[in-house]
């Protein structure tokens, strides 16, 4: 389950890929075959754990910032990220 600051960005950025597309001329896509194009399955994002959060946003980043390839490369790491800051904090 998401925190509450997890979900304002997670709706930040839904908010990102809707002005992107308006400000293109593209149709909106839908939200929720999005959530199906990064897990393989339609889920709710309140029943999203870390990794589903991280997988989407890096397809709504994609689609609304699709030139900062930085925040893209850095989602495809962020497993191993929040693993290594946890074994870290736990060591200590």
């Amino acid at each position: 389950m998401i925190s509450d600051s997890q979900n304002r960005w997670y709706f930040r950025m839904w908010g990102a890929v809707t002005r992107y597309c308006k400000a293109n001329g593209l149709p909106a896509p839908d939200r929720h075959l999005l959530h199906t194009r990064a897990l393989g399955v339609d889920k709710s994002h309140k029943d999203f754990d870390d990794d589903d959060l991280d997988d989407v946003l890096s397809v709504f980043y994609a689609i609304a910032e699709p030139d900062n390839l930085e925040i893209q490369v850095r989602f495809t790491t962020m497993r191993r990220t929040r693993r290594v800051f946890a074994c870290r904090r736990n060591a200590l």
